[in-house]
Formats: C-alpha cells, structure tokens, sequence
C-alpha cells in the first residue's frame, strides 16, 4: 500500500512504516472494542446477572461496594478516626469526609462512620475536633477491619496528627 507513495524509500523504511501504521491500527481498533463493543458486552452480561434472583441482590450490593470505595473515590476520605458512638465510653472507628462551620463558626468535622459488614451505609456524625481521635492506621486498612466485621485489623494504632483544617 506504501510503494506507490514512497516509491525511492529503502525497503526497510518501508517495512518499519508498515509496522508502525499497523501497530497504531490494532491499537485504534483495541480502543474501539474496549470502549463501543467491550462496554456493551459488559452491560448485557450486568442485566443477565441482574435477572437472577439471588445473585442479584449479592452482585448488586458487590458492586455498590466497590464503586464506593474504588480508585476513582481514594480522596473521599482524609483520615481514619476514633469517635464514641454510639454512646460516651464506646469507640466506633470512622472516616473523615470533610469539615463544616457551625453557626458560632466553630469547625465541625464531618465524621461517617460505616456499619458493618456492609460500610455503604452508616452514620454521618458533626463533631468538633476535640471529639475526633485521629489514628495512624491507614484508610483502606480501616475499610478493611469494618468488612471484615474486625478481623483484619492492626494489632495497635497509635495518635496520629490532626488533618488540616478546612479540609
């Protein structure tokens, strides 16, 4: 296809052009099949899982899971934490989400605290940054001591230093 193009070109120049524009040609051709052809294949075979009966409600609350807690969420959470709940005494592990100002302009950690085993649902607590016990342990550690119910865990967590405020 090049030789009417290139018709003084070495051979080799023309064979090193032929497997560069082929490279490229499979490489378009894999986008397309990825992303038109693959995405479809994958949303007919999520409706064929999603009309069996007991596997749904496992596959759907799977993939809320993940989409939740996936890469594309990292920053969802700034720090792991410690707070009682629910009732002074207690410790409940949880995440930072953020901060708010309360009428007196105070600064009010927003605190979620997941349930277990499922950590889709939980609690969404307001405390001040006293209340808060900031932990060395790291967020997809603590994600997973909540999955787990607690048996993966860190066998000691220490203090560690208290986000940025305005976070």
């Amino acid at each position: 296809v090049l030789r009417p193009f290139l018709k003084g070109a070495p051979p080799y120049l023309l064979s090193a052009i032929a497997i560069a524009a082929f490279a490229i040609l499979v490489y378009l051709l894999g986008l397309i099949a990825a992303h038109v052809v693959g995405r479809r294949l994958l949303n007919l075979a999520e409706m064929a899982i999603l009309k069996l009966p007991i596997i749904k409600s496992v596959y759907a609350a799977s993939k809320q899971v993940v989409d939740t807690f996936s890469v594309s969420n990292r920053n969802t959470f700034k720090a792991t934490v410690m707070v009682e709940f629910p009732r002074p005494g207690s410790l409940a592990l949880g995440f930072i989400t953020g901060s708010i100002l309360d009428p007196d302009n105070r600064e009010l950690y927003r605190v979620f605290v997941p349930t277990t085993p499922n950590p889709t649902s939980g609690f969404l607590i307001l405390l001040p940054r006293e209340q808060v016990f900031v932990t060395d342990i790291a967020i997809e550690n603590g994600i997973k001591m909540i999955v787990s119910g607690g048996v993966l865990k860190k066998k000691k967590y220490t203090s560690a230093a208290m986000p940025e405020t305005g976070i």
